[in-house]
């Protein structure tokens, strides 16, 4: 059974179930993060070439590069990183956002043992160094 999910609630953060989140960035924008072996099912399922034309459906798999940022101090390099306040009382436990990170556009969100940053393919090995 399909599970509705509270849609006007969900504005800069996630939900997640098992490996898969579905992220709401923005009015009118969504994005879907799964496993690379999940791509072709996910694919099959939204049916890009059958949307309407005002949805657009695009896969960004080979676009985004995603960092895992964890530790004891990791809010405070977080901190350092983006102008965003990440204090969990404005930034909750499924928060996210696009945002500047270390002066580069990326995609924060929080996971259970910290963050995790999506950042263009361009950049990731700059950002991981």
């Amino acid at each position: 059974m399909a599970r509705e999910l509270p849609v006007s609630s969900m504005l800069n953060s996630y939900v997640q179930v098992g490996d898969t989140r579905l992220i709401h960035h923005g009015p009118g924008r969504w994005m879907i993060s799964a496993s690379r072996s999940e791509e072709d099912r996910l694919m099959s399922l939204l049916r890009p070439d059958d949307a309407p034309a005002s949805i657009s459906i695009v896969c960004v798999s080979d676009s985004m590069e995603f960092f895992e940022l964890t530790g004891r101090d990791v809010s405070e390099v977080i901190a350092i990183a983006t102008p965003l306040d990440i204090h969990v009382s404005t930034f909750g436990r499924s928060g996210a956002t696009w945002t500047e990170v270390f002066g580069i556009r990326g995609l924060i969100t929080r996971s259970e043992r910290g963050f995790e940053i999506g950042v263009d393919r361009s950049y990731s090995d700059w950002f991981e160094t």
